[in-house]
């Protein structure tokens, strides 16, 4: 029952989120509307990934709550650290 309403709070604040995050850059640098849009699908798939993660620790380590909080913590700043590399490598020069 729990793991159900989590998923379901997952799918609806997902995309919430992404819009809230991409709003105010679009607002403020008039992005074209497609690159908006695939903003905002990169960062709800993120978010929701993160459900995901936090949502299965939850779920195996019930019983665990050092476990669970540090396991959870690792994996964001791992999974955060990997996406910040991988987006800011230097690109060349056109």
């Amino acid at each position: 029952m729990l793991k159900n309403r989590l998923f379901q709070m997952a799918f609806l604040s997902s995309p919430i989120l992404g819009v809230y995050g991409v709003l105010p850059i679009y607002l403020l640098n008039n992005w074209p509307l497609a690159f908006a849009l695939s903003a905002v699908f990169g960062l709800t798939i993120i978010f929701f990934g993160f459900w995901v993660i936090n949502i299965f620790l939850l779920i195996h380590f019930k019983n665990n709550a050092l476990k669970r909080y540090a396991l959870s913590f690792t994996l964001t700043i791992l999974l955060h650290s990997r996406l910040l590399i991988a987006n800011t490598r230097p690109r060349p020069l056109s």
